[in-house]
């Protein structure tokens, strides 16, 4: 049984050894792909722009088309090894926090392997851009770039993957969802799937990148061409301005009338003798950013105190997730609540989307990401509670992997969960019927 640990340990450089080749030759093979389909689109179409910056914006446009291409390919063989995923879980307890992957020396290994196909894989994309802007500069200096982007892509990469497994660790509601479900347990995960996942990764990519090379270049300059038209030009970049400050307007225009009500309501609680309020940070901006703070101290005519935090999702309807010190915004394309006609034998039934999601996902996120924020109370006397202004439509209680929508008067252990309209309707009922009593 003593041999087991050891073999495991050295299965795990191989596994990385193998999985950074893989992901290093696979790269090279790509952009040798794309290469050859990015000069046929020239000569096969005999296209030669007479205008500078035309010329400019294409050879530009290959060597981060090829960076692109290299984050993919690099991204999947990182979240293939489930072993490593699993080796990461088990053994946090023991590992020094804040080690980073790339101070171990399986990732170290695989980062040496990466870095020797750096100039392979980057340097003619970076020497055909160069050659254009400075016709007698030397290829060292591209070398020199597909060097500094091979090494900031990888530990980046290796640092990101890093932060999404601390991040499930610590929320694990919040697993990353994987396309397949062999993929999503990785006690589950099988040796042979490190062997034929990534042979079919290959030919799927292989094919992905003759398509887009062959056809997806000349559609792109054909393209290029129709918008070079000065009225083009126009529209092409003031449509998506004008569709991003409306949707900015409104959304200001929609946060900042909550929050004058909710400021309103403060005011009449001081008029009517309730309450004395105490205001600390932005009143109106930080009703849509997120990140910038504001709190109230309530103190009621009997002497209670509450140190509010008033908090917002910031995005009309984003949901949010609240633990003991923190609170999460998310923010993606969600299936809303609504039916759907499903048959089954000779009848039919509504089958409810809102539920599709279950208890770890229970917003029904597609795609997107969420935002953690620190619940920053000052030190003073008071209970303390927070203020959801604007109240988002959906939020969670977290515990784990359960979470439980949450009402106004939510006990969180360290502070309770109000709507604006419940925490006035909370400190009125107590204080009219205190003021009665008396």
């Amino acid at each position: 049984m003593a041999t087991r640990p050891q073999f495991a340990a050295k299965m795990r450089y191989v596994r990385n050894i193998l999985t950074s080749f893989f992901a290093s030759f696979s790269a090279l093979i790509f952009s040798r792909i794309i290469l050859s389909a990015y000069y046929s689109a020239y000569e096969y179409n005999e296209i030669d722009f007479q205008i500078y910056e035309a010329k400019a914006f294409l050879v530009i446009l290959f060597p981060i088309v090829i960076i692109g291409t290299v984050f993919l390919i690099f991204n999947y063989s990182d979240n293939l090894d489930l072993f490593n995923k699993r080796e990461y879980f088990d053994s946090r307890d023991s590992r020094p926090a804040g080690k980073p992957l790339i101070a171990e020396y399986p990732y170290l290994i695989g980062f040496a392997i990466n870095m020797l196909f750096a100039t392979p894989v980057f340097t003619v994309g970076y020497d055909m851009m160069l050659l254009f802007f400075f016709p007698n500069i030397d290829v060292i200096v591209a070398r020199a770039l597909a060097v500094l982007t091979m090494a900031g892509l990888r530990l980046f990469q290796l640092w990101d993957l890093r932060d999404k497994w601390e991040a499930e660790i610590e929320n694990p509601l919040f697993i990353e969802k994987t396309l397949f479900k062999r993929n999503q347990d990785m006690y589950a995960f099988k040796a042979k799937q490190m062997i034929l996942q990534p042979i079919g990764y290959f030919i799927v990519f292989s094919i992905a990148a003759n398509v887009f090379g062959f056809f997806g270049f000349p559609m792109l300059m054909v393209v290029f061409m129709i918008i070079l038209s000065p009225d083009m030009w126009w529209a092409l970049f003031s449509i998506p301005v004008i569709i991003i400050l409306v949707m900015l307007a409104v959304r200001l225009i929609h946060n900042t009338r909550k929050r004058l009500i909710l400021l309103k309501k403060l005011k009449s609680m001081e008029k009517e003798g309730l309450a004395k309020v105490k205001y600390k940070g932005s009143k109106i901006l930080s009703a849509t950013f997120i990140r910038i703070p504001f709190s109230v101290e309530i103190t009621t005519w009997q002497g209670e105190v509450y140190n509010a935090l008033v908090v917002t999702s910031g995005k009309i309807n984003a949901p949010m997730y609240f633990k003991s010190d923190e609170y999460m915004v998310e923010h993606g394309f969600h299936l809303r609540g609504g039916g759907l006609l499903a048959k089954g034998g000779a009848f039919g039934q509504i089958v409810d989307i809102r539920s599709w999601g279950g208890k770890e996902n229970p917003s029904n996120l597609i795609f997107g990401y969420r935002t953690a924020h620190k619940l920053n109370f000052k030190e003073s006397e008071g209970e303390r509670i927070v203020i959801l202004n604007p109240t988002p439509t959906t939020a969670y209680a977290v515990n784990g992997r359960e979470y439980r929508p949450i009402d106004t008067g939510e006990d969180m252990t360290n502070y309770t969960i109000y709507t604006a309209t419940g925490l006035f309707n909370h400190i009125e009922r107590k204080n009219r019927k205190s003021r009665f009593d008396d």
